[in-house]
C-alpha cells in the first residue's frame, strides 16, 4: 500500500510528523510512503496535487493529511473515492486564509508566498467539494489543545466519520508516533 502524506500550509517533505510515519513504515517493507513537496499557492497545490494521485491510481493508496494538508486530502478524497486519514485538518480554509495578509515564508522550501484575494474564492469552490467526502473512508484525529484551528469545526464537518478527539496536545498533534499504528490499521482495514 501507497501511504500519500500531505504536509500542512507553509511545510514541505521534511515536515517532523512525515518524518516520523516514513521512519514507522519502515518495519512494514510491503507498505511505501511519498510526501510530495507542493507549492503553497491552492490553486497551484491543488493542481500539483491531482496529477500526482492521477499518476498513482494504479496503487492501493491511502491520504493522510495534515492542517491544510487534510483539507487537501479531503477534496482528493472527494475527487478520487480514496481512504483518508486526517490530523488537526483545517476546515473552510478560507475563513483561515481571508485573515493571512503580507509576505509568508516557508522554512522548509526557502520561498516567500503572498495571498491572494482570488485565492478565497478558489478556496470557497474546494470547500462545496470537501463537503463530499466518504465517512467510512475517514478517520480524524484531533487535539482540542490545538491553537492554530478550533477542533470543534472539524467535529462538526466531518461528522460520520471515525472521530478520534485527545484532550489537550497541539497543532502539530503531540505523540503523533503512538497513533502511527492505529492509521496502519485503519488502512488495512480498508484495503485488504
Amino acid at each position: 500500500m501507497l501511504f500519500v502524506y500531505l504536509h500542512g500550509f507553509l511545510s514541505g517533505p521534511n515536515a517532523v510528523k512525515a518524518g516520523i510515519l516514513r521512519e514507522f513504515l519502515k518495519a512494514y517493507p510491503q507498505h511505501d510512503i511519498e510526501v510530495p513537496a507542493y507549492p503553497d499557492d491552492p490553486v497551484a497545490a491543488s493542481a500539483y496535487l491531482e496529477s500526482f494521485i492521477r499518476e498513482r491510481l494504479d496503487k492501493d493508496m491511502i491520504l493522510v493529511g495534515s492542517s491544510m494538508g487534510g483539507f487537501m486530502a479531503t477534496v482528493l478524497q472527494s475527487r478520487f473515492k480514496l481512504p483518508a486519514v486526517l490530523i488537526n485538518p483545517c476546515v473552510h480554509p478560507q475563513d483561515y486564509f481571508q485573515k493571512l495578509t503580507g509576505t509568508l515564508h516557508n522554512d522548509y522550501s526557502g520561498k516567500d508566498f503572498v495571498p491572494k484575494p482570488s485565492m478565497l474564492d478558489f478556496l470557497k469552490e474546494l470547500d462545496i467539494e470537501a463537503k463530499n467526502f466518504i465517512p467510512e473512508k475517514t478517520k480524524v484525529f484531533l487535539q482540542t489543545g490545538d491553537e492554530v484551528l478550533d477542533y470543534r469545526k472539524a467535529v462538526d464537518f466531518y461528522a460520520g466519520a471515525q472521530i478520534n478527539i485527545t484532550e489537550g496536545g497541539c497543532h502539530a498533534y503531540s505523540n503523533f508516533e503512538k497513533i502511527c499504528p492505529e492509521i496502519l490499521k485503519f488502512a488495512s482495514s480498508l484495503w485488504f
